[in-house]
């Protein structure tokens, strides 16, 4: 949802249209959650998070 409205606000200063923005702002959230999954999972693994809240 929060990508939606980045998109919409984007358009009109970036000149590119909506879904291609959109599209974009899509790959690069994926591109940032596959580095960032397996990272925070081995981080996970060895300082365990749920013990320390």
């Amino acid at each position: 949802v929060s990508m939606f409205f980045i998109a919409f606000m984007l358009v009109p200063s970036g000149g590119q249209a909506f879904w291609t923005t959109y599209g974009w702002l899509a790959l690069s959230e994926a591109i940032i959650m596959t580095i960032s999954a397996p990272i925070m999972y081995f981080i996970n693994k060895s300082l365990k998070f749920e013990t320390r809240i």
